[in-house]
């Protein structure tokens, strides 16, 4: 613990000298923050309207981006910058465990810092104050990333120049593979896995903190989480009456057994009434339920809005349009027909928790971990939690190998 100590703090020291570097770190989040938030405040009415700003998704995908991009560049230098100084006090004592915990331990307070100094600004020069949590926790959680990313790859080079010359190449995935620039059904047939997202999006950090950062705009704003379980149940009534069972009325009059065997399949999910008797196939008192579903919830949704003063205030300082169609896009395959069952792509957001593969759907509106679901943006949270300890876990794999890293003796 001593030796800990003593590491933290001559590794302190020693950025504290390199004063200009230490400010640019600080400077660069805080800037693109302040910078990309002024640019993106915009709305076509004459004063500014946070609902009808139109650059959300895009200014929370720069505000992503940078936070990744500044974790690349923090600890880049890291195990290079003192290498020969470490390899020789090795030499007497070897403190090869508390010199990475310690700097493990400054990234992680450092990321802390630069998480506050990019969204505090951006929020409130984008009047979205009331997601600063949401932001600040993934924000910390991607500069982590990036900086332990960096810290393995200046464990394994030479040259700071080469360290830096990877950084796009980690960027650049990030960017592909979020889900926000490219909709995960227009990816080439080699990857598109038939309407879920292809597994190599698992392994990229943005991917998980895209979808957690706007499905927590959407469903978790002051607005609209009082009407969004009502809304889950008016979508999934919308979902089984206009694309589901429409859907398996055509496969049953070519084959009536595999639509028995997708209904069958069906009951599995929370969200699906089944009037199957076993002896014929009847839609009508299906069809009949799910519309006496949206009356019914609607009437819910009109009581809830009616109790809520100043309603259209509310929505236009909350909750954003942009949003809305990004998590409602309407260009998506509503559904995915297999062979003996039907993967629902229409409004995951809404779906109820225990829905069959929805840990495979984007925008989802739960997570599940074995039999306990977790709300999108905590879920993948969990998610990039767990990448962060893998990658701390690997580094200390490392200092085993003599010939992987440099630092040690």
């Amino acid at each position: 613990m001593i030796s800990f100590f003593n590491q933290l703090k001559f590794s302190f020291s020693v950025d504290l000298k390199q004063k200009t570097r230490l400010i640019l770190l600080l400077l660069v989040p805080l800037l693109s923050g302040i910078v990309f938030s002024i640019l993106l405040r915009y709305s076509p009415t004459q004063s500014y309207i946070y609902f009808y700003n139109p650059n959300i998704p895009v200014w929370i995908l720069i505000i992503l981006t940078t936070a990744i991009f500044t974790g690349l560049v923090n600890s880049g230098h890291e195990f290079i910058y003192l290498r020969h100084f470490h390899q020789h006090e090795n030499r007497i004592i070897d403190k090869t465990y508390s010199y990475l915990s310690s700097t493990v331990f400054k990234y992680l307070i450092l990321a802390i810092v630069q998480a506050v100094f990019l969204i505090l600004p951006s929020v409130l020069i984008i009047e979205n104050g009331f997601h600063f949590f949401t932001l600040f926790i993934v924000s910390f959680l991607l500069i982590c990333w990036g900086s332990l990313i960096s810290l393995i790859i200046s464990s394994l080079c030479k040259q700071i120049s080469t360290v830096y010359l990877v950084i796009p190449l980690v960027i650049i995935p990030q960017m592909i593979f979020s889900g926000a620039m490219i909709n995960f059904g227009d990816f080439n047939k080699i990857i598109n896995d038939k309407g879920k997202i292809p597994f190599i999006a698992d392994f990229v950090p943005m991917r998980w903190a895209t979808e957690a950062v706007i499905t927590d705009f959407y469903t978790s704003n002051p607005y609209y989480r009082d009407i969004y379980p009502v809304r889950q149940y008016i979508n999934n009534a919308v979902y089984y009456l206009d694309y589901f069972i429409p859907q398996v009325e055509e496969i049953a009059k070519k084959d009536k057994i595999r639509a028995e065997k997708i209904l069958k399949n069906e009951t599995e999910n929370p969200g699906f009434v089944d009037f199957f008797n076993g002896s014929q196939l009847e839609f009508r008192p299906i069809e009949d339920f799910y519309s006496a579903q949206i009356q019914k919830y609607l009437f819910f949704e009109d009581s809830i809005l009616t109790m809520k003063s100043e309603i259209n205030m509310q929505k236009y300082k909350y909750s954003n349009e942009a949003v809305n169609k990004v998590i409602n896009n309407p260009y998506s395959t509503p559904l995915v027909i297999w062979e003996k069952s039907i993967l629902r792509n229409f409004k995951s957001v809404y779906s109820f928790p225990c829905t069959k593969d929805l840990n495979r759907s984007y925008f989802k509106s739960y997570g599940k971990f074995g039999n306990i679901e977790l709300v999108c943006f905590t879920y993948n949270s969990v998610i990039l939690s767990i990448y962060i300890i893998l990658l701390i876990i690997l580094l200390f794999i490392f200092k085993k190998s003599k010939k992987r890293i440099g630092f040690v003796h």
